[in-house]
């Protein structure tokens, strides 16, 4: 745990840096001697770092508190002048007025367990104070207190939950298991907004499943979302589990009440898709037991939802995106370049699926191209979506690749209809700027579309994406060497 605080470099914020220091080791159990040892440290070692910095400038610097293996820690960042280590003035008791520039060195020495400084390149330096709290010391981590919490953990782990549909009325209460599951970090950001949902479940664009506890606690929960482009897809998601109840089975109930739903009573669900998280595979396992196959691999597409209590890699979230369709599909065609047939083939059979493969060419309409974009510069992605491609498709898709660039856009999705003949050299041309192939996603029922992606600034590592099963991983190994052969071009 860490704690910080941001201040300028002037002499008055030093009794703010003193009261951040202490209170911040008050909670983490300083005494009352511990703490007046922090707070004199602290001032004097953020005097030093306030009267290196060149006087008459604007700046800010951060004090970092935090615990390391029972140790309290103060950290001092500083962009002021470079530290001379070897040269530190040396305090001498016996002749004090010859050594005085020393002294406030001598001090931190003497009220603290461990003093240094840390030279960080271009980000400055640090100033590190250690101070030993007894009651760090003598924490025991077994202690009757996470003896309880286990105990609470396990109860809950076995206690009979109550699966139902979601009602208007439970909105805010989802809202909050939001919260318990991802902090503020969930990409469906509809689960934040109360008044949102309430009216989302109201009119069935999004279709609730709860399970409650005996206090009417919702603690597990998952849903359909509708497609905007079509009533008759829902993705799978927003999957949430108060962190006491992560062992409890009721979860697996809850999600065969959520594929019974869609096989046996929604007849107007066609096709069920799932964006599943790669940075664990959890979810994977969870749909290979409920008919979901994979069809393509969104890349980098966001940072990483934080799930309370569980550990994540710092690479950009990647999404396996796979399909089920509960009631089957009537056969329709695809247009596929040949060099992906062999590919898309084994995706269409391997889930069920009947498609006709073809491969016709034609020239672009003489007109201007038809775009739509969509675009999330919080997450640094855009989709383009060609609607209809112009004679000057090529130059058109430039142009929107370096608008898009200004608004640091670093991942590109571009989507291509799939009901449509083909551009010619289609593979190669997108090559050129820089887009590989990614797989296909469903527009409607009938309608799919090619997925091709672009990565900006950014150097992929295919091992940390984590898949389940064989045609996951099958897939990932196909779509990773579009992307090598791109690099290498």
């Amino acid at each position: 745990m860490e704690m910080v605080l941001k201040t300028v470099y002037r002499i008055h914020a030093i009794p703010i840096i003193q009261s951040f220091v202490v209170e911040t080791a008050k909670f983490f159990g300083a005494n009352t001697a511990e703490c007046k040892a922090l707070k004199l440290a602290s001032e004097e070692a953020a005097e030093h770092i306030i009267l290196n910095y060149p006087q008459g400038q604007e700046g800010q610097f951060e004090i970092f508190c935090m615990e390391e293996k029972g140790v309290f820690k103060v950290v001092f960042s500083n962009m002021g002048l470079p530290v001379d280590k070897e040269n530190i003035p040396y305090y001498k008791v016996e002749n004090p007025e010859e050594s005085i520039e020393g002294l406030k060195f001598f001090l931190i020495r003497k009220l603290t367990d461990n003093f240094y400084f840390l030279n960080k390149g271009t980000d400055g330096w640090q100033t590190v104070l250690e101070k030993k709290i007894a009651a760090l010391a003598n924490a025991d981590t077994n202690d009757e207190t996470v003896k309880m919490k286990a105990t609470v953990v396990a109860k809950k782990a076995g206690e009979k939950l109550s699966i139902g549909f979601a009602t208007p009325e439970d909105a805010y209460n989802i809202t909050r298991l939001a919260y318990l599951t991802y902090r503020y970090s969930y990409v469906k950001t509809i689960f934040y907004y109360p008044e949102m949902l309430k009216e989302a479940i109201e009119n069935k664009t999004v279709i609730s499943f709860t399970a409650k506890n005996s206090e009417n606690e919702i603690v597990i929960h998952s849903a359909y979302l509708r497609s905007h482009l079509c009533r008759e897809i829902v993705e799978a998601g927003a999957l949430m589990s108060n962190p006491d109840y992560r062992q409890n089975s009721d979860l697996i109930r809850l999600l065969k009440k959520q594929s019974k739903f869609a096989a046996e009573e929604a007849t107007d669900i066609d096709i069920v898709e799932a964006n599943l998280v790669t940075a664990h595979t959890g979810s994977q396992r969870i749909t290979s037991m409920f008919s979901f196959s994979p069809f393509a691999l969104k890349l980098s597409v966001h940072n990483r939802s934080r799930f309370v209590a569980m550990k994540i890699d710092s690479q950009r979230e990647t999404l396996l995106y796979s399909v089920w369709a509960p009631h089957g599909l009537d056969e329709f065609n695809l247009t596929i370049p040949d060099v992906h047939r062999e590919i898309v083939s084994d995706i269409f059979t391997e889930a069920g699926l009947s498609a006709t493969i073809k491969n016709d060419v034609s020239q672009p309409a003489l007109s201007a191209g038809k775009y739509s974009i969509e675009k999330n510069t919080s997450d640094e992605v855009a989709t383009i979506r060609i609607e209809e491609p112009g004679i000057q498709w090529m130059q058109e898709l430039k142009h929107l690749i370096r608008e898009l660039s200004t608004e640091n856009i670093i991942t590109f999705y571009l989507k291509i209809p799939a009901w449509n003949p083909l551009l010619p050299e289609l593979d190669e041309k997108l090559a050129s700027l820089g887009f590989f192939f990614s797989g296909i996603l469903a527009r409607t029922p009938e309608k799919w579309m090619l997925l091709y992606t672009r990565i900006d600034r950014q150097k992929l590592d295919y091992s940390k994406i984590r898949l389940f099963d064989d045609r996951a991983n099958k897939l990932k190994n196909y779509i990773q060497s579009c992307y090598e052969k791109l690099m290498n071009i």
